[in-house]
């Protein structure tokens, strides 16, 4: 959609991960079909150790999750890096991001919500930056692996 709708041309999505093999033909399929094959990018699921290069290089992270996954690690890592994410506030996801505080939401299966979400950033660097800035607080205020270490013992010891 920001290609052929948008008119935008200067992007590229890099998906990343394996998944049901049917699911992973039928993407490589619609990037054919609708000829993006020079704005996507598909590489196999990554080591941990790897991730950190991928946000770096990364404007935008998008979790598009239409399940209720328990918690949104990668989410987390991409906040902490300093790169914005656009995603579904579904299960675990739905406690870390808030729309337009720190990130951008749009419901699960809905592309065209995504793209609008997506061009919103594009067109707006000021709210770019301060999504990404919102968004690394978030990470390191709210996740920070001492601090939730801390509640967890805390938590259990009142048990």
């Amino acid at each position: 959609q920001l290609v052929h709708a948008h008119n935008l041309t200067d992007l590229k999505l890099t998906i990343v991960g394996d998944g049901d093999a049917d699911y992973v033909s039928c993407l490589h399929q619609l990037v054919d079909e609708r000829n993006l094959a020079s704005f996507v990018d598909f590489l196999p699921a990554q080591p941990k150790e790897a991730l950190p290069a991928l946000y770096h290089r990364s404007d935008i992270f998008l979790f598009t999750s239409i399940w209720a996954e328990p918690f949104g690690r990668v989410i987390v890592e991409a906040m902490a890096s300093g790169v914005v994410v656009v995603g579904t506030a579904v299960g675990g996801a739905a406690e870390i991001l808030a729309d337009s505080e720190n990130a951008l939401t749009f419901l699960p299966d809905d592309p065209a919500s995504l793209a609008s979400r997506l061009n919103r950033l594009i067109e707006s660097p000021a709210l770019h930056e301060r999504l990404a800035k919102a968004g690394r607080e978030t990470a390191v205020n709210k996740f920070d692996l001492r601090r939730m270490t801390e509640e967890i013992e805390g938590y259990l010891q009142n048990l």
